[in-house]
């Protein structure tokens, strides 16, 4: 879940009312929205097919006057968390996010959002508790400033990375010390006008494969390569330790809001994507 300013250490990690949210599905030119679902309420079960990969979108914008709604979500554990980022904002968009993810999952599963409880690799990831199992459920959350996107899956690995595009952000700087020697090549053969955007494309395809593995700071990012630059098809291009790897996974690109970079590795492959927004309603 951590965004390219902390994986670098650069910074940024009563009566209420009753929390409610729509699902809504995009078909074709059609928008399908979902019953509403409370914080109380009977939550009808949402089943994946195998093959099924669904991203939400989650806007964690203009939500400052719910974010206590938000808070009554998470446990304990999750608001200690959150209370250990230095900035107001920050604090806001994890309970944001992680509010949203309950909701969504509990969806799937059946429950609601406050009874889910989670169980965390060595290291960080986070799972469905052994409870939950039946389920089947495989799930990523990543943010960035104002946008969140969860991916979930029946019973695959999956991992989901997305960036805001900081054009002042040091990019090749950072690149030379985590990017392989190919992509170097290929980030420095970018024109420098669209260098940020390719540096931000590559990242979070490199990104989505590490948390898809849920393997952490353990794997090197020099150590594979990702396909990107202008018109590049999202693709794992090689990993040197484990030659296989590609035929393991597929990447894709996600197209998210401008100004935005987001990909998707999943294992297996022929997944059909399905693409959600998280909306709240009070």
């Amino acid at each position: 879940m951590l965004g390219i300013r902390e994986f670098l250490g650069l910074g940024a990690l009563g009566n209420l009312p009753s929390l409610r949210f729509k699902v809504t599905k995009k078909c074709d030119d059609k928008t399908v929205d979902s019953p509403l679902l409370s914080r109380n309420s009977q939550v009808e079960k949402k089943n994946l097919t195998t093959s099924e990969v669904e991203i939400w979108q989650i806007s964690m914008a203009r939500m400052g006057d719910s974010i206590q709604a938000f808070r009554s979500l998470l446990s304990h554990d999750e608001i200690q968390r959150a209370d250990r980022f230095a900035f107001e904002i920050d604090r806001s968009r994890f309970f944001i996010a992680r509010a949203a993810m309950r909701q969504i999952l509990g969806w799937y599963v059946g429950v609601a959002p406050q009874e889910l409880t989670f169980s965390y690799s060595q290291n960080g990831k986070p799972e469905l508790n052994a409870e939950f199992e039946k389920a089947g459920l495989k799930f990523n959350l990543s943010h960035s400033r104002e946008l969140a996107l969860l991916a979930v899956t029946q019973g695959a690995r999956v991992g989901i990375d997305v960036e805001f595009v900081d054009h002042k952000f040091p990019g090749e700087e950072i690149a030379e010390r985590f990017f392989s020697v190919s992509e170097m090549k290929t980030l420095r053969s970018v024109p420098a006008n669209q260098r940020a955007d390719a540096f931000f494309c590559c990242w979070t395809r490199k990104e989505a494969y590490v948390k898809a593995l849920g393997e952490g700071l353990s794997v090197p990012l020099h150590s594979f390569d990702v396909s990107f630059g202008p018109n590049a098809p999202a693709a794992l291009m090689h990993v040197r330790t484990h030659p296989d790897e590609i035929s393991r996974w597929s990447m894709y690109e996600i197209k998210v809001l401008r100004g935005y970079r987001a990909a998707l590795v999943v294992e297996g492959s022929g997944h059909i994507l399905g693409h959600r927004q998280w909306n709240v309603e009070f």
